[in-house]
């Protein structure tokens, strides 16, 4: 993705990128310990904690290389997921724990500096892809 942002810095482009982690079965990433043994132990949800993790660090290499090429003011990035967690993991959160569930992803709208972007949302192909998730969570 960071080599075609290159080439495209000075054009319009789009990234499309259907990441598989946090998806069962759930395994070691490379910033695990048992990635350095080689042996690739099967699913267990003792690894979902390492999965997000490791989808934070992809995100933030994307997010530094937009940086560095002067490009993030001007990038709109969407986070969204296809149906929740796996029901196997129950998540701690500040709010208490929240136990997985298909249908139950949030939409999160973009924001510049922290304020919502209504111009973005506003368009009617991201109105029609709103209303299309929310459609399919509320299932």
């Amino acid at each position: 993705i960071m080599g075609f942002v290159s080439r495209h810095k000075d054009e319009l482009w789009l990234v499309y990128y259907p990441m598989v982690l946090t998806h069962d079965p759930f395994v070691p990433t490379p910033d695990s310990p048992e990635w350095k043994t080689g042996k690739q132990p099967k699913s267990d949800p003792r690894y979902f904690k390492d999965m997000v993790e490791y989808t934070d660090v992809i995100v933030g290499r994307l997010v530094d290389h937009l940086e560095k090429l002067g490009l993030r003011d001007n990038t709109i990035i969407m986070f969204t997921g296809d149906n929740g967690t796996h029901p196997s993991i129950t998540s701690q959160t500040e709010a208490g724990p929240i136990k997985g569930g298909k249908g139950t992803t949030p939409f999160i709208p973009p924001t510049i500096h922290g304020v919502l972007n209504t111009t973005f949302l506003s368009s009617p192909s991201i109105l029609l892809l709103m209303a299309l998730h929310t459609t399919q969570t509320s299932i």
